[in-house]
């Protein structure tokens, strides 16, 4: 659980793009009566709780929270599934083929979630066979990280060559698109969603050094045996510091994370 842990510790930076995202829901969604809820990638089960739940109509019967991280579904179950308001499970959206749940939700919500899945085209077509005709989907994600300019640079290191050859392969399209928006565009359209808005907004956040190492440690996205996490941990704050990421903020040493933030609402179109 120390993973779940420290992810939730570091999770606290990006709550700005949480409530940001939510603020774009409260003005623009109408909510179905009796409505059914899903959560993409909820992780340890935090934002399901704390974030969207307290938005949530009284008339909602089903809330789920679905992440492919084991521990964090045993986390969430254990620390917010216990109030019976939300159920949590182990899921893979961009694999998962659940014929239960074929047209059963009403909204859908993916909080910075998206990037960080390879498969996308598979992921979204998951998620409208999911939602109901007509139903919503809000989701926020972020492309032009440069943190993976970071991996970029460590991946050209003898010693993290073989674990990052291939970490650009499975990356969705609008990870580097000069253009994200209309790449997003052209996935959710090809899986016969409907647009209803799409929106860029450049985005940065300010990870303190000294909070660097938990804040990547659970984010690792690639398969680093355990005993060399520590030094992967320690060569990828090398790497920042070499391609100048790093900044002083009132006498205190940071990573200013910057990417373009992107927040978009479709819906399955009505038969």
């Amino acid at each position: 659980m120390n993973s779940v842990q420290s992810f939730l510790r570091s999770s606290k930076i990006f709550q700005g793009d949480a409530k940001y995202l939510i603020d774009k829901i409260k003005g623009d969604i109408k909510w179905k009566r009796n409505c059914k809820v899903l959560d993409v990638g909820c992780g340890p089960g935090n934002y399901t709780h704390d974030v969207l739940l307290p938005i949530l109509p009284q008339s909602t019967t089903v809330v789920i929270g679905v992440d492919k991280w084991p521990e964090a579904i045993d986390y969430a179950n254990s620390n917010y599934g216990k109030f019976g308001d939300i159920l949590f499970k182990e899921m893979d959206i961009a694999h998962e083929q659940n014929t239960n749940y074929h047209t059963y939700f009403d909204h859908v919500f993916s909080f910075d979630r998206l990037q960080s899945v390879g498969l996308q085209e598979t992921a979204l077509r998951n998620i409208r066979k999911m939602l109901k005709p007509g139903g919503d989907f809000f989701f926020s994600c972020a492309a032009n990280l440069n943190l993976f300019d970071i991996y970029s640079f460590m991946s050209k290191k003898d010693k993290w060559r073989s674990y990052l050859a291939n970490y650009t392969k499975d990356m969705p399209p609008y990870k580097y698109s000069r253009h994200p928006k209309e790449s997003l565009r052209e996935e959710l359209l090809k899986v016969e969603f409907q647009e209803v808005h799409i929106e860029i907004v450049p985005n940065r956040c300010v990870i303190p050094l000294a909070l660097y190492p938990e804040f990547i440690t659970s984010r690792i996205p690639f398969p680093i045996p355990p005993q060399l996490k520590s030094a992967f941990v320690f060569s990828s704050l090398q790497a920042l510091k070499e391609l100048k990421f790093d900044k002083f903020i009132d006498g205190e040493e940071v990573y200013v994370l910057e990417m373009q933030g992107i927040y978009g609402h479709v819906t399955r179109r009505r038969i």
